[in-house]
C-alpha cells in the first residue's frame, strides 16, 4: 500500500478491525519511510447479479429498487418496513447462493470445494418429510405471530382445519423458506383471528407441474415403475380431491368417483395422503 504522505511503497499493517454490519475492514497503517500513520477501508465487492428482463435485455439487480417495488404492493397491509428490507437481503442471499451451480458450470474449482466441504450436510426436500409439516407449522406460525406483534391492530392468528389440510397436502418445492413466507402471507391478508383455507389459497404461489413427463409417455425400462407410477396418479388426485373437498372425506369420494366413504378412507391409507379431515 503506498502511503499518502511520501508516497513510499514500505508500508506496514499495525491494527486491524472488521465490521461484520457494513461489511468494511479498517486498516491502521504505518509508513517505514517517513513513519507516519494513515488508516484503509476495505470492502468486500460481490460480483455483479443480473436480472433478464423479458425482452432479452440484462440489467444490474438493485436490491433497493425490489423494495420499493415490495412497499408499493405492500400498501396499507400491516407490513413493516423491516420485515420488506429483510425480505429483499433474503432475495439476493438466496440468489447469490448458487455454488454447486457455479462448480458445474465449472466457475468454481471443484478441488477447492472439496477441500473447504469438510461437513456437508442433506437434507431430502419437504415434499419427502410429510411428518414434518404439521410441526413445522406451528413452528412456523408462532414465528409469524412473534414478528407482527409490534404491528398496529396485531390480532395472534390461529390456523384453520381446512387451511392446515392444504398446507399438509402442497408438494412445496421451495421447503420450509416457501412454507414460512406463504404463512406469513395468508397472515397478513387474513381478517379473522384464524387464517382460513381462502387465505391460504390466495397465498399459496403456482406450482410448474410441467416438469414431469406425461403419464402415458414414459419410456419403459431404466427404472420404470409401474407401481410407483400408479401411486403418483392416486396420490395427485386424492390430494386434489381433499383440497378442493376442504377436509369433507364425504364430498371427496364424490369427486373422485369412489363407490364408498370407507373406500376413500382406505385408499388414503394406503397411498399415505395425510392430513386432518371431517365426515361432513
Amino acid at each position: 500500500m503506498r502511503c499518502p504522505i511520501c508516497h513510499a511503497e514500505d508500508t506496514r499493517v499495525i491494527e486491524t478491525r472488521a465490521n461484520e454490519e457494513q461489511g468494511t475492514i479498517r486498516r491502521r497503517r504505518e509508513c517505514q519511510e517517513c513513519r507516519r500513520r494513515f488508516t484503509t477501508y476495505e470492502r468486500y465487492e460481490d460480483p455483479p447479479l443480473y436480472v433478464i428482463k423479458k425482452d432479452g435485455r440484462r440489467e444490474v439487480f438493485d436490491r433497493e429498487k425490489l423494495v420499493r417495488g415490495i412497499t408499493s404492493a405492500c400498501q396499507k397491509r400491516p407490513v413493516s418496513r423491516e420485515t420488506i428490507e429483510q425480505l429483499g437481503y433474503d432475495v439476493e442471499r438466496a440468489l447469490r447462493d448458487t455454488l454447486t451451480d457455479e462448480i458445474a458450470s465449472g466457475r468454481f474449482r471443484e478441488d477447492l470445494f472439496y477441500r473447504l466441504a469438510v461437513a456437508v450436510l442433506k437434507l431430502p426436500p419437504l415434499r419427502e418429510r410429510q411428518g414434518d409439516v404439521g410441526l413445522l407449522i406451528d413452528h412456523l406460525l408462532v414465528q409469524v405471530n412473534r414478528e407482527a406483534q409490534r404491528e398496529p391492530g396485531f390480532k395472534e392468528k390461529k390456523i384453520s382445519a381446512g387451511a392446515r389440510n392444504l398446507l399438509l397436502s402442497h408438494p412445496w418445492p421451495g421447503n420450509v423458506r416457501e412454507l414460512g413466507n406463504t404463512l406469513r402471507r395468508a397472515a397478513i391478508w387474513s381478517d379473522g383471528a384464524a387464517i382460513s383455507s381462502e387465505d391460504v389459497r390466495e397465498a399459496l404461489l403456482p406450482v410448474a407441474r410441467n416438469t414431469r413427463p406425461e403419464v402415458l409417455g414414459r419410456p419403459l425400462g431404466g427404472g420404470f415403475n409401474l407401481r410407483e407410477l400408479l401411486k403418483e396418479v392416486a396420490r395427485h388426485y386424492l390430494e386434489r380431491a381433499m383440497d378442493e373437498a376442504q377436509g369433507n372425506k364425504t364430498k371427496a369420494t364424490e369427486l373422485v368417483g369412489l363407490p364408498s366413504y370407507q373406500t376413500l378412507t382406505n385408499w388414503l391409507k394406503t397411498y399415505e395422503v395425510r392430513g386432518r379431515w371431517h365426515d361432513r
